[in-house]
């Protein structure tokens, strides 16, 4: 029985019904929507409210928020005015559900709304699987980000630093939802918002009013809606705005993989000029250039910023690599080689993980699900999937400069006017750098000019990795789905079969038979019997990973005007993508995608800083 006190896993199941047209919560007492018509509620409580029709035709930026994202309709409703008005603002939408809906519910619901059916559509092909922590979807041709928030409003909201324009105060009645309408998410809502704020909520109960109040808001009561006497609207005063935030002019991207295409996306996203450099003759000629790779979760028995990360991430690079046309196959089979992986994912089981994310299988199980005899206990994960990581970098980096052939000779100007010049002849000129080599971003940093010497400590490790590209008709073709267990191998992908990875320190240069041999031995022994060791049989194909001493990717500012996105390991295909866009998003100075202590994590100046506390200084 999984303890729901503890278990940062989980989410509640919504008790639902759905009858005469209306959808209606068991646990709360309470309807989703206004009998009187919720798409008109949505218009007049939230968005007439906060006067958003005229701010969308003013505004270049605005930052929304939501307690209570419940079915979308308020977004949906934002996105209609959006069209209606021919806006082309950027807009942040941050909302926050503690129990999300099933996909039915959430059609069921939106039926009546005939005005908005295709955006409802839209909405459901996209819909977050019911997984804690943060989802990121896209719309509008990526004007409007939509950052859903999978948990309880106060806890999330805690570790999260923005600055809302916009509050929408839904969610259920504040006298059946106690919980959403706190004193601590009054408080919360209070620290997230821009003096000058404004919100707009369907209640005036009294604990709402005082609540606001003691946040900074004034208040004003206005006729609500329907049968309605009154709703509030409110206004943020008496907090000082942050400093006005310039973005870069120019980003030079160093870099053509996996991390340098992510960042290049989200640049794109916002708006920001900026222009990618790779040394090999096409993007993803290093390790994201391999054939075959693997997205899936790598999940923590105890909440921690890594595996709020791993979730997180998972979601938004599988809806990537659906939408580049990268997946090759679908599902993952984790299998129990030693009897200690056994017991963690025991453990991991006990925290109530989704079904898809993880479900632990006996060896017949797992066998059926392989198509071949392991022999092993198993977690299937059927979230996870295999993807072409050269399609998945070429769909990220689409419709970005992008210059090939560019090998990296020289890096010198200063803080905000940098020169790099290629063995071409080249220079590119920007304002600002981002190193998003794997492998080769020691000799990058190398070649920063004057300050170099005085570069934060990064202890970085470069090994080689080895893939193994089984013949056609091996005796473990007939594999069905991916399988890892220390190693992997994965399902023949148009006659090619891909098992890996070695692991050597330093630059190996050429394939070995020796690594062959390793990634053989990597294998359960009953499919080791069934494959001969010949690796004078098999081809392969070797790259280089950049790892961090802790194992975490390098992902922020580095030195003035340069930033980094590296060091993502073995997990790049799952990390890359959300990494990339949070960087991305900080160099346009939106919101944060992430809480503080993943940004914290994952930060290139944690070292130095550790350096720096254990010497006292």
């Amino acid at each position: 029985m999984i303890n729901t006190d503890t278990a940062h896993s989980h989410l509640e199941m919504p008790r639902l019904t759905m009858t005469d047209g209306v959808l209606r919560s068991a646990r709360h007492g309470d309807i989703y929507f206004s009998n009187d018509g919720g798409l008109a509620e949505s218009r007049y409580v939230f968005l007439d409210g906060t006067g958003l029709p005229e701010l969308l035709q003013n505004c270049d930026h605005i930052t929304i928020a939501e307690t209570g994202f419940g079915t979308g309709l308020n977004f949906l409703a934002l996105i209609d005015l959006y069209r209606a008005v021919k806006s082309t603002a950027k807009i942040d939408f941050i909302s926050f559900e503690a129990i999300p809906p099933e996909l039915e519910h959430v059609a069921f619901a939106h039926q009546p709304f005939e005005a908005i059916a295709p955006l409802s559509e839209m909405l459901r092909s996209v819909w977050p699987p019911r997984w804690p922590g943060v989802h990121h979807r896209f719309f509008e041709e990526d004007n409007i980000h939509l950052h859903l928030h999978y948990g309880l409003a106060d806890k999330m909201m805690a570790g999260l630093d923005f600055e809302a324009d916009i509050w929408f105060l839904d969610g259920f009645s504040p006298a059946k939802n106690t919980s959403l309408w706190s004193e601590t998410v009054f408080s919360q809502i209070g620290r997230l918002s821009k003096n000058g704020a404004k919100l707009a909520t369907f209640t005036v109960a009294r604990a709402v009013r005082e609540g606001l109040a003691s946040a900074g808001f004034q208040l004003e009561k206005r006729p609500g809606f329907g049968r309605k006497r009154d709703m509030l609207v409110a206004e943020r005063h008496g907090k000082a705005l942050g400093a006005p935030y310039n973005p870069p002019e120019h980003t030079l991207i160093l870099g053509g993989g996996i991390a340098g295409a992510s960042v290049a996306a989200g640049l794109r996203q916002s708006g920001l000029s900026h222009h990618m450099l790779e040394s090999g003759p096409q993007l993803a000629s290093a390790a994201s250039g391999n054939p075959a790779g693997l997205q899936s979760p790598r999940l923590r028995a105890t909440d921690q910023p890594a595996g709020r990360l791993s979730v997180s991430a998972l979601s938004y690079a599988r809806l990537m690599a659906e939408q580049t046309g990268a997946v090759q196959s679908k599902g993952a089979v984790l299998g129990h080689l030693a009897e200690k992986e056994a017991e963690r994912q025991a453990k991991l089981a006990d925290q109530g993980w989704p079904a898809d994310l993880m479900q632990l299988a006996d060896s017949h199980i797992a066998d059926a699900a392989l198509g071949l005899d392991s022999g092993l206990s198993a977690t299937l994960q059927a979230a996870a999937q295999v993807i072409s990581p050269p399609r998945l970098v070429a769909g990220l980096a689409a419709d970005s400069p992008v210059s090939t052939g560019q090998h990296i000779t020289s890096i010198s100007g200063q803080s905000g006017d940098w020169q790099v010049k290629t063995q071409t002849g080249q220079v590119f000129e920007g304002d600002h750098l981002v190193l998003a080599a794997g492998s080769d971003l020691p000799n990058l940093l190398s070649l920063l000019p004057a300050f170099s010497a005085a570069q934060p400590l990064l202890p970085l490790q470069v090994t080689t990795g080895q893939l193994s590209l089984l013949p056609r008709n091996n005796p473990l073709s007939q594999l069905k789905t991916a399988f890892h267990y220390g190693g992997y191998i994965l399902p023949p992908i148009a006659g090619q079969q891909v098992m890996g990875a070695s692991f050597d320190h330093g630059r190996l240069e050429g394939v070995r038979d020796a690594a062959h041999l390793h990634n053989h031995g990597l294998l359960p022994p009953t499919l080791a019997k069934l494959l001969p060791a010949k690796p004078e049989n098999w081809k392969g194909r070797v790259s280089y990973r950049l790892a961090t001493s802790d194992r975490q990717p390098l992902m922020g500012d580095y030195l003035p005007t340069i930033s980094l996105c590296s060091a993502l390991g073995a997990h790049g295909l799952t990390l890359g993508p959300l990494l990339g866009l949070a960087l991305a998003m900080r160099l346009a100075g939106r919101p944060d995608i992430m809480d503080r202590a993943i940004y914290a994590m994952l930060s290139p100046l944690r070292f130095q800083r550790r350096a720096d506390k254990k010497a006292g200084r």
